[in-house]
């Protein structure tokens, strides 16, 4: 019942070793079209704001603008969604930070040195071994930085995974094999307090992505958690017509869940 993250510089092989990993392992394999798929079923124009995105460094007016809040919202909660099914492999997109503290989740990372990366690059995308170079620092740059404005979290920091892989140093297969040598442990982990408090986190991610994407409704600084016993919805609104439409929308959207809304308050 073993979940997999993988995070990856760009160039290492990282997502051909997921899906790898996958299916050796007879796992389900979970990445950014996967994503895509999920967000197209609300429709409107979220999928294609995330196909742009593609973990790139939000601007200092993206960081704050609504929009940006509901679709990370969005891929929080497809995130949780897959990992609730277990068995699966998930990559990129801060997997190990959204799923941080599930004890059946096995984060790692995946990493080369740069010539070999850049040597991937240029041979992958048919170009210039410089116009590679400047490529792979971009995307690295973009992806460290969508983490750090997205969860404050330090996308080169060993301590947010498990175990880092050097392609430089190990092979495809011995990395595949390594990872799933430790999936049995992983699954002695699953229990049913830990898939009820990942339970409780997706319908979390599943309440804040709908009320952020809600065009009626504003939340500043929008926090949505489970305590065990109810969700609790944190914000600031503007009126009771605001507070009702909260409402209808967990009635909607986690129907039967104790909710909590005293921590929602009207601006003094």
């Amino acid at each position: 019942m073993a979940i997999v993250t993988v995070s990856r510089q760009m160039g290492s092989g990282g997502r051909r070793i997921g899906q790898l990993i996958a299916q050796r392992a007879g796992y389900a394999y979970f990445d950014k079209e996967k994503i895509i798929a999920d967000i197209q079923k609300i429709g409107g124009p979220w999928a294609s704001w995330e196909r742009e995105m593609d973990e790139a460094c939000p601007t200092l007016w993206e960081r704050f603008d609504r929009s940006f809040s509901g679709l990370v919202a969005l891929v929080e909660k497809s995130i949780c969604e897959a990992a609730l099914g277990n068995n699966v492999v998930i990559v990129g997109r801060g997997a190990n930070i959204i799923l941080q503290g599930v004890p059946h989740a096995y984060h790692i990372r995946v990493v080369g040195p740069l010539e070999l990366r850049v040597e991937w690059v240029a041979k992958h995308f048919d170009i210039p071994r410089d116009a590679a170079l400047k490529f792979l620092k971009k995307i690295d740059h973009d992806r460290a930085c969508y983490l750090q404005a997205v969860y404050q979290s330090d996308w080169n920091d060993p301590r947010e995974y498990e175990a880092i892989f050097d392609v430089g140093i190990q092979s495809e297969e011995e990395i595949v094999a390594s990872v799933i040598a430790r999936l049995p442990d992983r699954d002695r982990l699953y229990t049913d307090e830990a898939a009820q408090k990942l339970k409780q986190r997706t319908l979390a991610a599943k309440l804040k992505a709908a009320l952020l994407t809600e065009p009626e409704l504003f939340i500043p600084a929008l926090e949505v958690s489970h305590t065990g016993t109810a969700l609790v919805v944190k914000g600031v609104i503007r009126s009771a017509k605001q507070h009702k439409r909260v409402q209808e929308i967990a009635h909607r959207i986690v129907p039967g869940e104790p909710l909590d809304l005293s921590q929602l308050q009207f601006p003094d």
